[in-house]
């Protein structure tokens, strides 16, 4: 990318049209004329983008390259049983082997012997660390790939019944031992393997009823459901009934609570309208979804993407993979970020979701003639996040940016969809690699805009994805969350997020009064950041915070007053919140603590008390909401295993 951006500017300038070409561009008044200017300076200084399909075929014909590799496969799939068939190995060895596996997985050509392999090898090691479930899920996978001869269903299907043996799952225990009976009549084999055989079984059936059941409900699943269970907002369906939406021209529009919200209380469930995977987690996460999954399965056409379910995939291709999927590798060497990848998948998304190009204008236009309330709510007025019209009516602060941000932006979208006309059929044909060619079909220049005002729009609003790992939130990638974007910046909010399985869930830190507005954080909280340090990190979100951390500069953590220095007669009801607070905190952080969804419901009492007997800023309330966040986190948060 900035080599194409440096060799146009040299162009530019050694032609002398520096200032020309930035008046020019400066005076564009839509993100489609600024993607079709740009376009026509590639022309003129004769700037192509680097394709490698183009580079491979040594042609102007883009036909695709095969990228699933058996060769690579196999080094991987062999990598990875040196390091698991160690002595003694390190978790972090076992943790590498599982990587590879996935890679070999992910490398391996569709149904083949090396896929049904690197399954079974996997297995494994799922087995090895306790994961059933998923260890059963990849003996299935390589069962329906092996020939019925093959030693390897012996073992496949021992394992197969040790799992059923060890999930309590009786079915699976007789459906194994069936077919343990009938390989071993077709293979033939050898009598002494015969008798190992039918002493497995017999050990088994008498085993069975000694092993706990350990495939029951538990009480985690039953917290899941519950956090789910709230009064909805008949307008909104992912919020709760306790807000309503409003509008001002100071804050645009924003949230507030048409009654009192308590501490603890969840506002929001929303899923992502589009989500996007950071590339060190590839090979560890579903590529759709964003969840952790032991036992992932790949594209049967590219090596870039996993996924936890064939769900997943199948949502995945017909949404935006099938464009992505042969372009990935290029942009990758390209060096687009995947927030930019984001972007892109948002817009193919959309046209899939309206049905063609023209038609996702007709929908951009209704929403652009709504007024400013209403932008995003459909005909008969519901904000549904799944709808690209939420997405597309948030804030792009366009007339706050430099000219060379938006230059630069839509370069970056003239690559995108080079690639996208020369290399896919994402417009109904393939283009050849001409610009002019290109930049004189109306809707490649609307999808393009879309592109340019979607990077934009993800810069200010992309929330990050997180999933719990040791009691501490870990990024793992981003999210489209529509509703959630409308919620406003404090320094000093009073909700907090978390990411979990349904959707990310935005919950109460503080209590809320009727009619009081809804603050999130966009990175930057009063105790842990100098005012100079949060207003450097929301120059990104180009306005001035006016909250009271910022206005009165409340101090850092370590010199906030205590609650004996903002009221020193302190009761005995206070005293037991603030002993009943340190309890909690002491367990939390303690080895011995273990999920207990009822510890944030008591610190949600916890803050609510105090907040009614102090003013902020309040050490002790600071502990509080953090102990908060961090159980809503290890209750209700993903999980990295």
């Amino acid at each position: 990318m900035e080599k194409l951006k440096t060799t146009l500017c040299e162009r530019i300038t050694n032609q002398g049209q520096v200032k020309e070409m930035s008046v020019n561009f400066e005076s564009m008044k839509s993100d489609e004329l600024r993607v079709s200017m740009v376009m026509s300076m590639c022309l003129i200084f004769d700037i192509t983008p680097y394709c490698a399909l183009l580079q491979k075929n040594k042609s102007n014909v883009c036909t695709g390259i095969h990228k699933l590799n058996d060769y690579k496969s196999k080094e991987f799939k062999n990598e990875a049983s040196r390091l698991f068939s160690k002595q003694n190995k390190s978790y972090e060895e076992i943790w590498k082997s599982w990587i590879l596996y996935n890679k070999a997985i992910a490398h391996s050509p569709k149904d083949s012997k090396n896929l049904a392999l690197s399954y079974a090898c996997r297995s494994s090691l799922s087995y090895s660390q306790r994961k059933f479930e998923e260890c059963l899920t990849d003996v299935d996978r390589a069962l329906k790939l092996v020939e019925c001869t093959d030693k390897i269903i012996g073992k496949l299907l021992c394992k197969r019944l040790e799992c059923g043996l060890f999930l309590g799952k009786i079915s699976i225990v007789n459906e194994s031992i069936e077919k343990i009976k009938s390989w071993v009549d077709i293979a033939k084999l050898p009598d002494e393997e015969v008798r190992r055989y039918s002493e497995k079984i017999k050990k088994t059936e008498k085993d069975f009823h000694t092993f706990p059941n350990k495939y029951s409900p538990n009480d985690k699943k039953i917290e899941e459901k519950k956090i789910l269970d709230f009064p909805r907002n008949k307008s909104i369906p992912c919020a709760s009934s306790a807000i309503s939406l409003k509008y001002d021209d100071i804050f645009g529009r924003y949230v507030v609570a048409n009654r009192r919200i308590y501490p603890g209380e969840v506002i929001a469930v929303e899923k992502s309208y589009c989500a996007v995977l950071s590339e060190e987690n590839d090979f560890t996460h579903c590529s759709h979804c964003l969840q952790f999954c032991w036992s992932l399965i790949p594209c049967e056409y590219c090596v870039n993407t996993m996924y936890c379910s064939e769900k997943c995939k199948e949502e995945s291709w017909v949404q935006y993979h099938d464009i992505l999927c042969s372009e990935l590798h290029c942009y990758k060497k390209l060096g687009i970020s995947n927030l930019v990848l984001l972007s892109f998948k948002a817009v193919i998304k959309a046209m899939r979701q309206a049905g063609s190009i023209e038609k996702l204008k007709l929908e951009i236009e209704k929403t652009d003639s709504l007024d400013p309330l209403k932008k995003g709510f459909s005909q008969d007025g519901i904000f549904n996040s799944e709808s690209y019209a939420t997405f597309y009516q948030l804030t792009t602060n366009t007339h706050k940016r430099e000219v060379e941000d938006l230059f630069e932006k839509a370069l970056i979208t003239c690559q995108i969809i080079f690639h996208a006309c020369v290399c896919t059929e994402l417009f109904g044909k393939r283009f050849s690699p001409s610009w002019k060619e290109i930049n004189d079909d109306s809707n490649v220049l609307f999808f393009g805009g879309l592109i340019l005002r979607n990077m934009q729009l993800i810069e200010s609003n992309a929330h990050s994805h997180s999933e719990e790992r040791q009691s501490i939130p870990h990024v793992i990638g981003h999210d489209i969350l529509p509703f959630l974007s409308l919620f406003n910046h404090s320094c000093n909010p009073n909700v907090s997020r978390v990411s979990s399985k349904d959707g990310t869930i935005l919950f109460a830190i503080l209590p809320i009064e009727e009619g009081e507005q809804l603050f999130d954080q966009y990175s930057c909280i009063h105790s842990m950041q100098t005012k100079e340090e949060r207003t450097s990190v929301l120059k990104q979100y180009h306005f001035d915070c006016q909250c009271s951390a910022c206005l009165n500069d409340w101090p850092l953590y370590e010199n906030l007053k205590s609650i004996k220095d903002l009221s020193p007669d302190v009761d005995s009801i206070m005293q037991q919140n603030l002993n009943d607070l340190q309890e909690i905190c002491n367990f939390v952080h303690s080895e011995e603590f273990h999920d207990k969804p009822d510890l944030s419901t008591k610190v949600a009492k916890i803050i609510d008390y105090l907040a009614q007997k102090v003013s902020m800023p309040c050490s002790e309330i600071c502990v509080a909401v953090e102990t908060l966040k961090q159980l809503f986190l290890i209750n209700h948060g993903a999980k990295w295993s």
